[in-house]
Order: C-alpha cells, then structure tokens, then sequence
C-alpha cells in the first residue's frame, strides 16, 4: 500500500477509486507512476504536480440572483475546490480517451497536461471563456 502523506497524491487516489476499491485504485496510480518513471525520466511526482497546475482554476462561478434573472459572475475559487475540480477534469477526461487499459490512458492525459495540450486543459479555458463573457454583469 502506498504510505504518502502527500494530501494531493491521495486526493488523487480517491478520485480514481470507483464502488471503495480503495486498494485497486492504488495499483492503478502506482503503475501509472511507474510508466511516468519508465517512458520520461522525470520524478513522477514533479509531472502530477505540474499537470495539476496547468489544469486549476483561478476563478469560478458564484451566482448572483438580480430580480429573476440568476447571473454566473466570477470569483475566486477556494484551494480546495479548485484542486478537487482539477483532479476531477484529470480523472474524467482519461476516462473519456478510447483504450482498454486505465493506467495507461490516465498516463497519457498527465502527460499531455504538463505539456499543456489535453481536453482537460481546455475544460479550463472554456471555463475561462464563459467567465469573460460574463464579465460584464460584475455590476450586480
């Protein structure tokens, strides 16, 4: 069993567990690790980290209710919410990629996510673009 204090590494091992296979779902991030080891020659938790980065968002939607009309404005988003939200858009989108094997398409999104091109990593710019959008109702 992994023994890390690391809150985010084990945020991202609930994230992944699916009907409380807890054990299951760490064999999956420890082979996941491994193939990050194996296929990149970098620390595995330095590329998790940076993935997470490029995918948590700054700000997010706090409604706003004027008369009966209910306005998304934007606000900052706690750290919390915003690491669970970034994990969660991680874990989603590797489960969305065609393949059979887990590992290895949750490998491939941290991958790409360092880099900076994925779908989750759009998630966030779309998130991006209706905060802008509304921009103009921050008057309410």
């Amino acid at each position: 069993m992994l023994q890390n204090s690391d809150i985010l590494i084990n945020k991202f091992i609930n994230m992944i567990m699916r009907k409380g296979k807890s054990t299951t779902a760490e064999r999956i991030f420890l082979k996941t690790l491994y193939l990050i080891k194996l296929n990149t020659k970098k620390s595995p938790v330095y590329l998790i980290k940076k993935a997470l980065n490029n995918t948590t968002p700054v700000l997010y939607f706090k409604p706003n209710k004027r008369g009966a009309k209910i306005y998304k404005l934007p606000a900052p988003i706690k750290p919390r919410r915003a690491s669970f939200l970034s994990i969660k858009w991680l874990v989603d989108s590797a489960t969305s990629k065609l393949g059979t094997n887990f590992e290895v398409k949750l490998f491939e999104e941290l991958l790409h996510t360092s880099n900076g091109f994925s779908s989750s990593t759009k998630k966030k710019d779309e998130l991006y673009k209706i905060l802008i959008d509304n921009r103009p109702f921050l008057r309410f």
